[in-house]
């Protein structure tokens, strides 16, 4: 179990529900306070070093209440938008994570304020809500890639291509501040800083996967194509292939120790290769040898052309050396009736932890190495398969993601841990089944196939199964 998960088990139960819908309801009181009263009003509550350093320590809070500077028709769209990336994340994530997501990107931001505090222009706003929230769409934009938004009501662009052009700009804009650093750029770029640090603290290890997954996948390529230009038949005598000389035949000789290839030329017109460690003496009233017994019959010769395809010695084979990629946020698999086991627990004893499949699945996962990608060849092995669990309830919350199929689409996920067991687990229900009464703390038993690995939290992604 992760830390992050031990961590909530002892403090979850004072996690702050809502807490999007709480900040955007903090942020729409004060911006209709602005467009209908004092515009002057969000002053009170920027924070600013001469207002702090008067004593206005309220600052340091009211702050996330200050909206983004937008007319009527993008504010609307923009609380809008606020509301539905931070409630994705809620209900994907569960209230505490998020709220610890929220806090590490606030103590961030305020930390940098309070470095700032003494060299900073007196009238300069220290730091902004909208650094907080830029964190928010980019963890959303991470674990929902494929969540389309339809640009002027028309356009549908993926969310993953507006988070890549929110990179470029927090990117350029630390250039920037680097190349004023002095005239106040360093500000900037401790702010940019502290706004995406949140994101790498909870995705820098999937990251850092995901990366050494595409560098064993590029230099396995490199070594296929490399093999693909090597030459599949060679004369070990003159050095001719089936390259240099497509219309060349050759032959193999299973007389000579390792089955060299010979051309034409030279399968006739050779000596007989030896073992290095076979005997060359004889003793006294053993008959030598006059030639080695074939181990295998003589192959017939084949043209090697590039028009035949076959070729006198068969391909040997590849050694399979594919990298098994994480099946990121896409959950899918293959769904099948549940046939319940053998040796399967009775449906009436709920103490009953699981079948002995999942049993071993859950110990070869907390035995494999936490880099590289055993966790996910290790799922990749049993997909498909229909496994039976109890699952101890942590959370039951609506589930959303558009990458599942439509019989999971509507139903519930139930996130807790595997009864008997510490390791985590995410079930996604199908639409029809009854599991909105489950609590913190009871079980859940029935039969799933599993999805995918969950690097973050270390965690099972599993899809309910139908039984028949």
């Amino acid at each position: 179990m992760s830390f992050l998960s031990q961590f909530e088990r002892r403090f979850g139960k004072y996690a702050i529900s809502n807490l999007t819908a709480s900040i955007v309801i903090c942020q729409v009181a004060c911006y209709l306070m602005q467009v209908l009263g004092d515009p002057d009003f969000v002053n009170l509550l920027t924070l600013t070093p001469n207002a702090v350093l008067g004593g206005e320590v309220w600052r340091f809070f009211t702050f996330l209440c200050v909206p983004p500077p937008l007319n009527e028709i993008f504010a609307i769209f923009y609380f809008w938008l606020f509301y539905m990336w931070g409630r994705g994340l809620e209900q994907s994530w569960g209230d505490f994570k998020y709220n610890i997501f929220l806090l590490i990107a606030y103590v961030a931001n305020v930390g940098v304020a309070c470095i700032a505090l003494p060299f900073a222009e007196p009238e300069v706003q220290l730091t902004s809500s909208a650094f907080i929230q830029g964190s928010v769409f980019l963890a959303f934009a991470y674990v929902f890639p494929d969540f389309e938004l339809s640009l002027f009501l028309i356009l549908p662009v993926k969310i993953k291509w507006l988070a890549l052009l929110l990179w470029f700009g927090y990117g350029l804009g630390f250039l920037t501040g680097l190349t004023h650093f002095s005239q106040g750029g360093w500000l900037k770029c401790l702010l940019i800083l502290a706004s995406v640090c949140n994101f790498f603290l909870f995705f820098g290890r999937d990251l850092f996967q995901k990366a050494h997954l595409a560098q064993r996948k590029a230099k396995r390529n490199t070594l296929e194509t490399q093999r693909g230009k090597e030459p599949r038949h060679r004369c070990a005598i003159c050095g001719v292939t089936d390259q240099l000389d497509p219309k060349m035949d050759f032959r193999y000789c299973t007389q000579c120790d390792g089955t060299p290839g010979y051309c034409t030329e030279h399968i006739h017109d050779h000596q007989h290769l030896v073992a290095t460690d076979a005997p060359t003496d004889f003793p006294e009233g053993v008959d030598k040898p006059q030639g080695r017994v074939p181990a295998t019959p003589r192959p017939v010769a084949r043209s090697a052309g590039p028009d035949d395809s076959s070729r006198s010695e068969p391909e040997p084979t590849k050694e399979r050396t594919d990298a098994v990629e994480p099946a990121g946020d896409i959950l899918k698999a293959e769904l099948v009736s549940a046939q319940p086991a053998a040796d399967s627990q009775a449906d009436g004893n709920q103490n009953a932890p699981f079948t002995s499949p999942l049993l071993a699945l859950v110990s070869e996962l907390s035995e494999a190495r936490g880099l590289g990608d055993e966790h996910a060849q290790i799922i990749q092995r049993s997909l498909g398969q229909v496994l039976e669990l109890a699952i101890e309830v942590e959370r039951v919350a609506a589930t959303y993601r558009s990458s599942i199929d439509d019989s999971h689409r509507q139903g519930k996920t139930i996130t807790g841990t595997i009864v008997g067991t510490e390791q985590s687990v995410e079930l996604l229900t199908l639409n029809d089944s009854d599991v909105g009464g489950l609590a913190r703390g009871e079980r859940w038993r029935g039969f799933a196939v599993l999805a995918d690995w969950d690097a973050l939290y270390k965690r099972l992604r599993m899809l309910e199964s139908p039984r028949s």
